[in-house]
């Protein structure tokens, strides 16, 4: 295995911990995702994707139920993603 390797399976494990949330609404939505689509994202996605998960449950489940919306469009569009990864 390279360092490469590694640090990418690193980094894996820490987000498949990270959507792990105790609220079975947002498992069902973040761990999918991440199993599915995560690695469809771009660098600028990839990124959002972690900065949607140092939110707390509740702002995050506000974002993903369409019951807040975030001001970044970047941030819209990566949440979209979440939610039809979940659709299909």
């Amino acid at each position: 295995m390279t360092d490469a390797t590694i640090i990418d399976a690193r980094e894996r494990e820490r987000l498949r911990w990270q959507c792990r949330r105790g609220l079975r609404e947002l498992d069902e939505l973040l761990q999918p995702f991440l199993r599915r689509r995560y690695d469809d994202l771009n660098e600028e996605e990839m990124r959002i994707f972690r900065d949607l998960l140092s939110c707390t449950d509740p702002d995050l489940l506000k974002y993903l139920m369409k019951n807040k919306a975030p001001q970044d469009q970047g941030w819209v569009d990566v949440i979209e993603k979440i939610r039809s990864c979940a659709a299909d």
